[in-house]
Parts: C-alpha cells; structure tokens; sequence
C-alpha cells in the first residue's frame, strides 16, 4: 500500500512472524514498523500519512491497530472476540 505515491507499507515474514516495514518509494529507507513476532497484516495508510491501520493476532483473534511512521507504541482500536480484518478508510477504493 502506498502514501501518495511516496511510501510503500509492506509486511514481511522473515523473522519469525509477519511484522510491518515501509519503504520510500525510492527503494531506500527502509524501516521496520512492528517487530512483535506475532502477525501484523494489511496495512492501510491513513489519509495524512502518518499512521498506519493494520490487523493483528495477538490473543486468537485478529484485531484492528494503528501505529505511528517513525516511532510510537502500538494501540489495539478493537477487540471483538470475532475477526477484525482488512481495515480501511471511507472514500478509499
């Protein structure tokens, strides 16, 4: 997913679970974003860019969380025992 055009939010699963990166649209800057070991997916930009949506497991259910590009503690925004996947935004196609 990409920040107007100047970003990509990725999720890689190389160090043992599924955790979130951006990247520059560049190809340089590369950062990693959550590093829980847990699964992190589908991230959604927030229409300013500075926050990222995404689905997570943490206690057998996917929730929705958001975190902050460059730094910021990860914030839980559902927790319904039923899945919580795929978030976006209104006006979002």
């Amino acid at each position: 997913m990409t920040r107007r055009g100047r970003a990509i939010a990725f999720v890689n699963d190389g160090a043992g679970g599924d955790d979130l990166y951006v990247i520059r649209a560049s190809g340089r800057g590369l950062s990693g974003v959550t590093a829980s070991g847990g699964s992190d997916r589908n991230p959604a930009w927030y229409p300013h860019g500075r926050l990222l949506l995404f689905d997570r497991n943490r206690r057998g259910d996917r929730d929705i969380s958001r975190v902050r590009i460059g730094g910021g503690a990860v914030r839980r925004l559902t927790s319904h025992p039923a899945e919580d996947i795929l978030p976006v935004f209104r006006g979002q196609g």
